[in-house]
């Protein structure tokens, strides 16, 4: 199967998909992909940022220090865009790295390989939930008022209150439709690799899902 067969294939049917994952390069193509969207996406989602800040500075910070450091800001974020195949390529490891550890305790035979290029491919869908996400702020325009709304709602989070607590906002908001098609597509995707039951795959994966969780949690104690 192609490269490109193959990333198609994640989308809708893993099973066909996981053909092609004996290649040991076969994760080669999704993480260029990957890496190339997040770096556009986060280029263009710069001006986003700086208009978001110039409307409502992050607090603690005055318009008069912000406007002295706007160009730092504007110099590492472009900055960060170079490590974007790095970062890219680091979560689907860690993504990896969780699924062959739960396959250990749960005797599945499942090499690393053959998960990394499983992470990789799935991890195809984040990149369509970032291109939602871009087209979903650039319709806003120049509504964009704060840092918050730099991060659109795809969950049942949507339709929560700013008053909501921020914690329990974050565990609703986690499962949001892209987030469920990624574990659901992940999920099959072991079982089809791996030849076992799916309900056993979907137990498997719960380390990704837990940790990703864990995250947004932890995250959300920091937000405005």
């Amino acid at each position: 199967m192609s490269a490109i067969g193959a990333m198609l294939n994640i989308f809708i049917d893993p099973q066909e998909a996981v053909k092609g994952f004996d290649n040991k390069w076969a994760w080669v193509a999704p993480l260029v992909v990957a890496s190339v969207i997040a770096g556009v996406i986060g280029w263009q989602m710069i001006p986003m940022t700086i208009q978001a800040m110039v409307h409502n500075p992050p607090n603690g910070m005055t318009s008069e220090q912000l406007q002295a450091a706007l160009p730092r800001i504007k110099m590492f974020s472009s900055i960060g865009l170079i490590f974007a195949p790095i970062s890219t390529g680091v979560m689907m490891a860690i993504s990896a790295g969780l699924l062959a550890a739960a396959c250990a305790v749960m005797d599945i035979r499942a090499s690393f390989g053959k998960l990394f290029n499983l992470a990789a491919h799935c991890a195809l869908i984040n990149s369509v939930q970032g291109i939602a996400m871009f087209v979903s702020l650039r319709m806003k325009g120049d509504d964009l008022q704060s840092l918050k709304e730099l991060v659109p709602h795809f969950g049942l989070d949507l339709f929560l209150s700013d008053s909501f607590n921020k914690q329990l906002a974050a565990l609703i908001g986690y499962f949001s439709i892209f987030q469920i098609w990624y574990l659901v597509i992940l999920a099959l995707g072991l079982a089809f690799m791996t030849e076992i039951p799916k309900s056993k795959a979907f137990a498997a994966i719960t380390p990704v899902w837990v940790l990703g969780l864990l995250m947004r949690i932890g995250t959300s104690f920091f937000g405005q």
